[in-house]
């Protein structure tokens, strides 16, 4: 466990100028409010041995005095989530879930840490994200992606958006949040949770009807016969 008063995560693969970690101290020491500092950043996209660079807009400076203010203005804007690779004040990154066992689960780590303070964009391109084929940010293949971060599951679809709706739930029911604050970001997870239900429903959906079909295999496979059974039973 880190006892330093600061946290950041590296990727092995991504690229960061020698000053990112200098910048981001001093706006850490300087603004006590501050929960992360992060810069902008670069992505050098490589395809078929080309490399190339392009500004990239995070859009997370979120300075308002306001809990659920940052709050809602991350879950709207987040896309990529290059600014969980900044520099976090490690006293408060421990009163969150930290990254949890499901796809996606930096993108509720940064919503929950909004709950905690302000968001400082540092304006300078510190940070380059390397996208290639290789690169398991790169990955398309859900089953993988399940495999890997929940490889004990039984589990035949990922469920994220329902991981996600109950990872910020959590996050605002512990935060200390006043009341209003708390009913403020309900009502907005609620509501968005509505203008999303069709993602909802179908995740609930294929998680039935891949549990069906495996029930139905296992029903028919060739070592579920009677004969087999009976096999087992004599050898026992």
């Amino acid at each position: 466990m880190s006892s330093a008063p600061y946290f950041r995560w590296a990727t092995y693969d991504d690229l960061i100028a020698p000053e990112l970690l200098a910048r981001c101290v001093e706006v850490l020491d300087r603004e006590a409010s501050v929960v992360l500092a992060y810069p902008k950043t670069k992505l050098l996209e490589e395809e078929d041995g080309l490399i190339s660079e392009s500004e990239y807009e995070d859009g997370l400076h979120l300075s308002s005095p306001r809990a659920s203010e940052r709050f809602i203005k991350l879950v709207r804007r987040l896309r990529l989530c290059n600014a969980v690779y900044g520099l976090i004040r490690a006293s408060e990154l421990r009163k969150t879930a930290l990254l949890g066992s499901y796809i996606g689960s930096d993108g509720p780590l940064l919503a929950e840490l909004t709950l905690y303070g302000k968001f400082f964009e540092i304006p300078e391109y510190l940070f380059y994200r390397r996208r290639h084929p290789a690169a398991f940010s790169s990955q398309q293949d859900v089953q993988k992606l399940l495999q890997f971060y929940e490889p004990q599951t039984t589990r035949r679809a990922p469920l994220i958006a329902w991981h996600h709706l109950i990872a910020h739930l959590t996050a605002v029911n512990r935060a200390p949040l006043s009341i209003g604050e708390k009913i403020r970001l309900h009502h907005f997870l609620i509501r968005d949770a509505i203008r999303s239900r069709g993602d909802y429903w179908y995740e609930l959906t294929t998680l039935v009807r891949r549990n069906r079909t495996a029930a139905v295999r296992r029903v028919n496979s060739p070592l579920n016969s009677p004969a087999t059974r009976l096999y087992n039973r004599e050898e026992h």
